[in-house]
C-alpha cells in the first residue's frame, strides 16, 4: 500500500513536467520547424551552412537541447533584428515573437530539469594554494612546503582551481613526496601521541626548543601587561577612597582579570624601601601617579592613571631589555654547550636571578647603551 501511494505521488510530479514536454515538441514540430524551412534553410543548410549552423539537421526537441547555446543565440539575433540579414526581407514580427517565445520556454524547461545539478565536475587534485592550507589546518603549522611545487595551470576562463587544468604530472608527484618527507621532519613524538613543530626536529635540542616554544607560547597567550598591573596596585592603594575599604590584593587582581600572585610581587617592588636604580625610578613614577579625591573623582582619573601605568610597563619593558642579567652554558670538556644537563643548568641559573640586574648595563636615561 505505501509502494502504491509513493509511485502515485511520483506519477502525479511528472505529470506537468510531461505536459510541457509534449507542448514543447508541439510548438518545435508546428511552428519553429516550418519558419526555419521558410525563412532560414536558404542559408543555414546545404554542404557549406552559414556560420557552420545547419537548421536542417535539428529534427528534434532533443537535438535543440543538447546545443541550446546555438539556438540561445538565434533568438538573440532575431530579437537584435540582425536576422535574416539585409537586403533579405524580415519575417514577420509575429512569427519571430513564436520563435523567440520557445527558446526561452525551452530554457526555463532546461533550468528546472538540472536545477541543483552542476553538471559534470572532473576529480581533481588540490591547488598549490588548497594543499597549503590543508598542511597547515592538518599540523598546526604553516610551512609553506607548497613553495617548491610548479605554478599551477589556469583553464581557458582563468581560473587555476578547475578539474581541467589541476592535472598530475610524474614531477608534482615527486614533488609532494618530497613535501612528505619535509612535513615528517617537523613530527615531535610524545608520551600520549604526536605534534608537529615548526621547525625541524632531527637531534634531541630540536625537542627542546619545540618544549620551550610550547611554554613560551602559553605565557605570550597569558594577560600579563603590567600596566594592568600598575592599575590594579593604583587602585588599591587608594581602595578606601574607591570605596571598598576592605579590598585584598587577591580581590582587586580578580576584579580585574589577572593573576592574584603576580600582583602581590608587584606591589612588594613598587613599595620596597631603600630602592636605587631601575626600582628606585619606577617608584617615582608609581608615587607621581594622581591621588583621587572630590575634585579628582575616579571617573575623571581613569585615563591619567591609565596613560601614567603604561608609561610604567613601557619603563619596565625597555630597562628589562638593557640590564637583563645574561648567562652562557657551562663549558665541560668534551660535551656540546647545547647538552641538555648543561641547559638545565643554565635554565636554573637564569630562574634564581631572573629579578637582578647587570650591574655594568645600568646608565642614565640619556645615556646611550654601550657598543656591542
Amino acid at each position: 500500500m505505501r509502494l502504491s501511494v509513493f509511485a502515485l505521488l511520483a506519477c502525479v510530479a511528472a505529470t506537468p513536467a510531461l505536459a510541457a514536454e509534449a507542448d514543447l515538441q508541439k510548438q518545435f514540430h508546428d511552428t519553429v520547424q516550418p519558419f526555419a524551412a521558410k525563412y532560414c534553410a536558404g542559408c543555414h543548410s546545404g554542404k557549406t551552412p552559414a556560420a557552420q549552423f545547419d537548421i536542417k539537421s535539428y529534427d528534434s526537441l532533443d537535438k535543440v537541447k543538447a546545443e541550446f547555446p546555438r539556438w540561445a543565440l538565434v533568438s538573440e539575433r532575431l530579437h537584435a533584428k540582425e536576422m535574416p540579414p539585409k537586403p533579405m526581407k524580415a519575417p514577420p514580427q509575429e512569427e519571430m515573437d513564436k520563435i523567440m517565445s520557445f527558446v526561452e520556454a525551452v530554457r526555463a524547461e532546461e533550468i528546472k530539469r538540472a536545477a541543483g545539478d552542476p553538471g559534470i565536475v572532473l576529480a581533481r587534485r588540490l591547488s598549490n594554494a588548497e594543499y597549503g592550507y590543508t598542511i597547515r589546518d592538518l599540523t598546526g603549522q604553516d610551512l609553506k612546503v607548497a613553495r617548491q611545487f610548479p605554478v599551477d595551470p589556469a583553464n581557458p576562463a582563468g581560473f587555476d582551481n578547475s578539474g581541467e587544468s589541476l592535472t598530475m604530472s610524474p614531477a608534482l608527484l615527486t614533488k609532494y613526496l618530497q613535501a612528505a618527507r619535509q612535513i615528517a621532519d617537523h613530527l615531535v613524538l610524545k608520551p600520549d601521541g604526536f605534534d608537529f613543530a615548526p621547525h625541524l626536529v632531527q637531534v634531541d635540542s630540536d625537542r627542546d626548543r619545540y618544549t620551550v616554544g610550547r611554554i613560551m607560547a602559553f605565557y605570550r597567550a597569558q594577560p600579563t601587561d603590567t600596566a594592568k598591573y600598575f592599575e590594579a596596585a593604583w587602585r588599591y592603594r587608594h581602595r578606601a577612597a574607591l570605596g571598598n575599604a576592605k579590598a585584598t590584593l587577591v580581590s582587586t587582581a580578580n576584579g580585574m582579570k589577572i593573576s592574584a600572585k603576580y600582583l602581590p610581587m608587584v606591589w612588594g617592588i613598587l613599595n620596597e624601601k631603600d630602592a636605587v636604580g631601575p626600582v628606585a625610578t619606577l617608584q617615582k613614577m608609581w608615587l607621581s601617579m594622581p591621588a583621587p579625591s572630590a575634585k579628582n573623582p575616579v571617573a575623571r582619573l581613569g585615563p591619567q592613571v591609565r596613560a601614567k601605568a603604561v608609561q610604567m610597563r613601557d619603563f619596565t619593558v625597555r630597562i628589562r631589555k638593557d640590564t637583563a642579567m645574561q648567562f652562557t652554558s657551562l663549558k665541560i670538556e668534551g660535551l656540546p654547550g647545547q647538552t641538555q644537563p648543561l641547559q638545565n643548568v643554565r635554565l636554573k641559573t637564569y630562574a634564581a636571578n631572573h629579578r637582578k640586574s647587570d650591574p655594568a648595563a645600568l646608565r642614565a636615561d640619556n645615556e646611550p647603551p654601550a657598543a656591542l
